[in-house]
């Protein structure tokens, strides 16, 4: 029988090549919906697909689709090209489980049309070690054991398609009843294969699925919600997002099913060898050490811009198959608008324009969208296999009676075949009615395969001649074969737009909020101040200028206050209530930004918190500033995603130095005693937890204080924020600090870090910069704050050091 195995993967990276590898001897096609995974599931799919696997992916960033939705519309531009028997509905945790394919299709075949199966299924239990995993690849052979009972109810996994129900149709999520115009279809009991499951299978999996659960409850609760009172994960959410590790038992629950590591299992592997694992590199943990670190959450995806009214481009299939063909040459054929089109969802694709004048050069692809009548025999003519590495067209009207059959005998004649696998993905993948009836993907040649050509093209033939129910979208610009469905999905990184796009009138980028960190004295005040109240919202009554700030401290008591709960709640979760006691022994209220903490403290807040903090951003785009946000920036990008954080430093000698003058000078410093070392300590905690949250993926620009006065950066800051800075705000004779302290080498090489920072971060140059970070924390390594001979406080009251 002709199947389809449709799945659904999220995060699910480290079991994604053993799910294929297992599953492609059981099925005719794999197609996979990628639900904006960012733990490198895409990556290993492309390497899977690489390799030859009949396997097709479909993009699915958008985070408020429903599983329902998405499975719908798949199967429905799916199904009516690969014209599948059988389609199993499953997630990337299932494995289906049988003595061989003929036996499991023997049983399936004897379903009536427009019938489902359901399938029993077996839940898959970790071990404590391999619980305790924090990343890796991972197969079923690794997991033998599985629960004695069975989960219930058992899951419909099965379709025995009819395919004049396919415009009907709906499916639900994984484990759902399909409907046919709102009625469930019959289920029969499947005895020939059962499914494993394996829904939790070590740390690193579970805190990237948790992850990705809550962009997704946030994406559907309203942007001005706080979904977290609704969140089902909500207590593992709080330990990650405050930096705590999830614990081996949090696993085995959720393998479990809640029933904990005591609930009767039996040893019961899949049968058979383990599957290769070739591509463990493509797994990244990125994401979940950004958890573990306890700095919040990745953006969700942002909108896109759709054409003109009346203009259709879509550029999803075609990018599919620059993909699937690693292609990185092509000669592009047809509209200056898809020429366009493609330069910018293909960037890395390099568009070849041949010259009359010289020698034809080898190129991986000719794409020729929309051509007109007499392209076969011009171009088959031109275009020889040794020089082209595949076609790919359609004609911008349908093809008259018999034409399809005479343009692939022209291809034959020149050395082509139809590429059955390509085509129909490129098909599948397409919005529009004139790409899904008419596309070809051709390939050269093989005389070995002359048989096997001669029945894909009485295939192609059969199919031109059935005419399918299918209703176009809206004109619009697709970058992903499920925008359709009308949720804006995010576009690539763009550098210019096509030349109708153009056309029109750019809307001007929206105004981001900023968080401005940094020690204090270091330029902080500065910059806030350069931020004008017409563009962003500052703190409700902010403190009045002083001495040593004459244009004004930017800063409101209600924000310190705030920011200093949240550093003694995190003091107390890590060292306890009496250790903070003796820790923060001396200090009065807003001087905790002189406090030094552990550098591997990670912040810890409460629901009141959580509170406050909402009601301090209401007003957006804002701009907040205080130093003590380098220890408490978790809690405000937890409620602030897209928020632009800013970092601005100046030499350690210098901010030491007006550091222990400032407590010389305010009246509230008056009593406090601090030491240059103490200075300098304070000034390395806070530029370090900054260079760490830029290492796990927060949008962290560094600047120099004079980049305050450098034309050039201040227009580059300007275009991230997305709003004009007051130029007549920062003056240069406020700098008044000339120090000549010594520093020690542990803050020289901290600060040549930050220096070379402030350059890569503006030139988007994020792995180099990482590779850097990496290289100064392996030589200076975490500390901690001795106190009474363990982790705690200084012994000296009000001196911190």
């Amino acid at each position: 029988m002709n199947t389809a195995l449709l799945a659904i993967a999220r995060n699910d990276a480290d079991i994604a090549e053993a799910w294929v590898r297992h599953h492609a001897p059981l099925t005719d096609l794999l197609v996979v919906i990628d639900q904006g995974s960012f733990d490198g599931t895409r990556e290993v799919l492309e390497a899977l697909r690489a390799e030859g696997l009949p396997l097709l992916i479909v993009d699915a960033p958008a985070l408020g689709q429903s599983d329902a939705e998405q499975c719908t519309r798949t199967y429905r531009m799916v199904a009516p090209t690969f014209n599948p028997e059988l389609v199993f509905l499953l997630t990337l945790d299932q494995f289906i489980r049988c003595t061989d394919r003929a036996s499991m299709e023997a049983e399936l075949a004897a379903l009536p049309p427009g019938a489902g199966a359901v399938l029993e299924r077996h839940g898959h239990v970790p071990d404590a070690a391999r619980a305790a995993r924090d990343g890796g690849p991972s197969h079923p052979a690794e997991l033998p054991m599985r629960l004695s009972q069975p989960l219930s109810p058992p899951a419909p996994a099965v379709l025995r398609r009819r395919s004049e129900d396919d415009a009907r149709l709906g499916l639900g999520g994984p484990g759902q009843t399909p409907v046919l115009d709102e009625q469930p279809l019959p289920l029969y009991q499947c005895t020939s294969a059962t499914l494993a499951c394996y829904p939790a299978r070590h740390r690193g999996q579970v805190a990237a699925s948790i992850l990705h659960a809550w962009q997704v409850h946030r994406a559907r609760s309203g942007a001005h919600a706080l979904p977290r009172a609704q969140f089902g994960w909500r207590r593992w959410l709080d330990r990650l997002v405050t930096g705590q590790a999830l614990e081996t038992a949090d696993v085995i629950a959720l393998a479990t099913a809640g029933e904990g590591a005591d609930a009767p299992c039996q040893a019961d592997p899949l049968p058979g060898d383990p599957p290769l694992i070739r591509h463990a590199r493509c797994l990244r943990s990125d994401a979940v050490a950004r958890l573990s670190a306890g700095l919040g959450w990745p953006d969700p995806p942002a909108p896109t811009r759709t054409e003109a009214e009346g203009q259709r481009l879509d550029l999803a299939p075609l990018r599919d198959l620059v993909g699937a063909t690693d292609a990185r040459r092509a000669i592009v054929i047809g509209p200056p608008l898809w020429r366009d089109g493609l330069a910018l969802a293909c960037p890395d694709l390099h568009q070849h324009v041949p010259q009359p004048d010289q020698a034809d050069e080898a190129v991986d692809l000719l794409l020729a969208p929309e051509t007109d009548s007499g392209f076969t025999d011009e171009i088959a003519a031109a275009a020889a296999p040794g020089l082209v590495g595949g076609i790919a067209y359609w004609p911008a009207t349908p093809r008259a009676a018999g034409a399809l059959a005479r343009e692939l005998d022209t291809w034959a004649a020149a050395g082509w075949r139809p590429n059955l696998l390509r085509t129909l993905s490129l098909r599948a993948l397409a919005s529009y009615r004139d790409i899904r009836r008419a596309a070809l993907v051709l390939s050269p040649a093989d005389p070995a395969r002359a048989e096997r050509d001669a029945a894909i093209r009485d295939a192609l033939l059969a199919m031109d001649a059935q005419d399918t129910d299918w209703t176009d979208p809206p004109a619009a610009l697709l970058w992903h074969p499920l925008q359709a469905l009308g949720v804006q999905l995010p576009a690539p990184a763009q550098t210019e737009a096509p030349a109708a796009a153009a056309a029109a009138p750019a809307a001007p980028p929206p105004v981001r909020s900023v968080l401005i960190v940094g020690s204090g004295r270091s330029g902080t005040s500065c910059l806030a101040g350069m931020f004008s109240p017409e563009t962003h919202h500052h703190a409700r009554d902010l403190y009045k200028p002083q001495v040593s700030n004459p244009k004004g401290f930017f800063e409101a008591a209600h924000i310190n206050d705030l920011n200093e709960s949240i550093q003694v709640h995190s003091a107390m979760a890590r060292h306890g209530a009496d250790a903070t006691r003796h820790l923060l022994q001396g200090f009065e209220p807003h001087q905790l930004w002189l406090a030094r903490f552990d550098d591997g403290m990670p912040a810890t807040w409460n629901d009141q918190h959580r509170r406050q903090i909402a009601d301090a951003v209401r007003d957006r785009p804002l701009c907040l500033k205080d130093p003590r946000m380098s220890i408490t920036l978790p809690a405000w990008l937890e409620q602030l995603p897209d928020a632009l954080v800013l970092s601005i430093h100046r030499p350690p000698a210098v901010s030491a130095a007006s550091i222990l003058r400032e407590c010389q000078v305010a009246t509230y410093l008056l009593d406090f005693r601090i030491s240059l070392h103490d200075a300098l300590a304070v000034w390395r905690q806070s530029y370090r937890r900054m260079v760490q949250a830029y290492r796990a993926g927060v949008d962290v620009l560094f600047l120099r204080y004079d980049d305050l006065f450098d034309e050039q950066r201040l227009q580059q800051l300007e275009s991230r924020v997305g709003a004009r800075l007051r130029r007549d705000f920062a003056e240069r004779q406020l700098n008044r600090t000339q120090a000549e302290l010594v520093v020690d080498s542990e803050n020289q090489a901290l600060h040549q870090l930050l220096d070379a920072l402030a350059e890569l971060s503006f030139a988007g140059q994020r792995a180099q910069a990482c590779a850097l970070i990496d290289q100064y924390l392996a030589r200076w390594p975490d500390r901690t704050v001795a106190f009474h001979g363990r982790a705690a406080a200084s012994p000296a009251p009000a001196c911190v050091g």
